[in-house]
């Protein structure tokens, strides 16, 4: 019992490696270390098992010779190939205390002689699912078997080689998914903006850039006549064909839905950018075969490219997405060049930005509450404060419609401040009647998160209306934090001094990996919803969504679901030990008015 106290602290350390994300040959080599410090005179080994090649491969041990070590390589697994073989077979603990008279050992007894190996115990690494991840060894010099207690530790050991790597699979799946698609595999928005930064900034030294956005025609009613399962499998088909088009000519993305994007940085001249645009146009005609329906999609292409004239990378985007809706004004199934804003593009663009200046001054914006829930008791912990625009003619505007214009613009800052400011003299005011203490969430902006005097309109706002600081948290996205890590920290600190919490919101979507987290001062994260919608069927989604929330935990963190929309999803988020829930299953989005009776009721808010 002494032993497993002492290894309870020394396995502290491994776990401290696991969240620093140190390699995980270092975290394998420190849990054999570990382990020969606890068992005198053992030698300790992990093996790895490769579903590829059906062998297993010696990894960590550092007190076997290179000529045991190479000789450990593309082990096959069997009743009869060593502990570790049989181990892996048999999927149980395996036992050799005497490795001569072994007949288990029979092939490998030159090198076990020459190492001077006389028993080994050899254990299956198996992750929760049943899957084989390898095995760990424990050799001594001297025939013996184990005891109970060094059974217990070895199990012990194992279990944090297990752990260890099972991380290494989530974070690998995270960084993998946080940069692209899901559905297709192929780079999402975020990666594919990067690429087209770099690209530009390469301005003078390459070929001119050009951005193709393809968007599917009328693409929904294959979603709502044949159902998702079809949408889902026709937009991998699509996804296919069109890197099959392109091939090495440029990357492809998936911008979300049923958008696409080409980056072409090649020699390309404008002729063979159409020729290109033609081939998309007339590969996707072709019909697909999906499950016995034979369905035929057109899709609208928009062109944007430096050949026109200069064009910055947000440029490009802009332009090629008011491409796309020129050539679905010209009838669909083709492609248009961009050349310079439409009339009616910009007519509409100056429209909405003089009406969004109007709504700031003349304060026609309202601010909703969407609560959040403790996933155990079902109580409400706090509200996301979500902005509406109330327009005099067109009645109320979602945020998607007007949010993506003032961020383009900058009024952004000032609807940001608003909200802020409205948020805290709701919840102050509503706690104060109420006798509650109701924490309110507050999205920041990038743009607001940047500006000089950012701090001091938190201030404000906590002054003006007398609310806790604790019981104000702000999110930002993951993406605001990592483009410029070093002020973003400082900020962060300032913000944690006046006593305000910082939760990141769609964790997972952006750029950072769980190893930031620790460098942050952060309170929560928000799992993006794209990971919860199919969790129940989606085993890349849940494997993401389960590291996020284990190694959250392990930095002290609390995690929120959001999108939480159908009772499997609730159970197992909370299965998972998510710590909040948020989404349509508990509540809507509703006016302050409406927060205490639905609180006092119970029953969820429908509009």
């Amino acid at each position: 019992m002494a032993e497993q106290q002492q290894f309870s602290g020394l396995s502290q350390s491994i776990y401290e490696l696991i969240v620093q994300h140190a390699p995980l040959d270092v975290v394998l080599s420190a849990i054999t270390t570990v382990m020969e410090e606890e068992l005198p005179g053992a030698l300790v080994s992990v093996m790895l098992y490769s579903a590829e090649t059906g062998k297993l491969d010696m990894v960590a041990g550092s007190s076997f010779s290179e000529a045991y070590k190479a000789e450990m390589q593309g082990i096959s697994i069997g009743p009869f190939k060593g502990a570790c073989g049989a181990a892996a077979h048999n999927r149980e603990l395996t036992v050799c205390e005497d490795i001569a008279s072994d007949r288990r050992w029979n092939g490998f007894h030159t090198i076990t002689s020459e190492e001077r190996l006389a028993a080994c115990w050899s254990t299956p690494l198996v992750k929760n699912n049943g899957q084989l991840l390898g095995t760990f060894a424990t050799y001594y010099r001297e025939k013996r078997r184990p005891t109970d207690d060094e059974i217990q530790l070895i199990r012990r050991a194992a279990g944090l080689v297990v752990l260890a790597i099972t991380h290494q699979e989530n974070e690998r799946l995270l960084n993998q998914y946080s940069t692209h698609d899901l559905l297709t595999g192929l780079p999402n928005r975020a990666l594919f903006e990067a690429h087209l930064s770099y690209a530009c900034q390469q301005e003078g030294q390459g070929a001119p850039v050009s951005v193709i956005h393809v968007d599917l025609d009328d693409f929904k009613p294959v979603n709502n006549t044949l159902g998702y399962a079809i949408g889902d499998r026709l937009l991998k088909t699509m996804a296919e064909r069109l890197q099959k088009t392109i091939g090495d000519r440029g990357l492809v993305a998936r911008l979300g839905a049923d958008e696409f994007a080409v980056l072409l940085t090649g020699p390309e001249s404008p002729p063979q950018i159409t020729r290109c645009a033609d081939e998309i146009l007339h590969d996707l005609s072709r019909p697909f075969e999906i499950e016995g329906n034979q369905l035929h999609i057109s899709a609208s292409v928009g062109i944007a490219s430096q050949h026109s004239r200069p064009m910055r990378a947000e440029e490009l985007m802009c332009y090629a997405d008011a491409a796309v809706q020129d050539a679905k004004a010209e009838g669909r199934n083709t492609w248009h060049w961009f050349e310079g804003l439409s009339p009616t593009i910009n007519s509409e663009y100056v429209t909405m930005r003089r009406e969004l200046m109007e709504a700031i001054e003349q304060q026609q914006f309202e601010v909703h509450y969407q609560p959040i829930i403790a996933a155990t008791s079902g109580r409400i912990r706090g509200v996301e404060a979500l902005v509406r625009w109330r327009h005099p003619s067109r009645g109320l505007i979602a945020p998607g419609q007007f949010i993506p214009l003032a961020e383009q613009t900058g009024q952004i800052v000032a609807i940001g401040q608003w909200v802020l400011q409205r948020a805290c003299a709701d919840i102050a005011t509503w706690n104060r009647q109420h006798s509650q203490e109701l924490t309110v969430f507050v999205n920041i902006s990038p743009l607001q998160f940047r500006r000089y005097g950012f701090l001091q309109e938190i201030q404000r706002a906590l002054e003006e209306s007398q609310l806790a600081p604790e019981l104000l948290e702000l999110e930002v996205t993951e993406n605001v934090l990592m483009s410029g890590t070093g002020r973003a920290i400082e900020t962060l600190g300032e913000i944690r001094d006046m006593g305000v919490r910082v939760a990141i919101d769609d964790f997972g979507t952006g750029y950072s990996s769980l190893r930031y987290l620790r460098e942050l001062p952060i309170n929560k994260v928000k799992v993006d919803r794209s990971f919860i919608t199919d969790i129940t069927d989606n085993s890349g989604n849940a494997a993401i969504v389960q590291g996020i929330i284990t190694m959250a935990h392990h930095l002290g963190l609390r995690v929120v679901g959001e999108g939480v929309e159908t009772p499997e999803q609730a159970q197992d988020l909370e299965q998972r030990g998510c710590d909040f829930l948020q989404g349509f299953l508990f509540y809507r989005p509703m006016p302050l008015a409406d927060l205490h009776p639905a609180i006092a009721s119970g029953k969820r808010h429908a509009r």
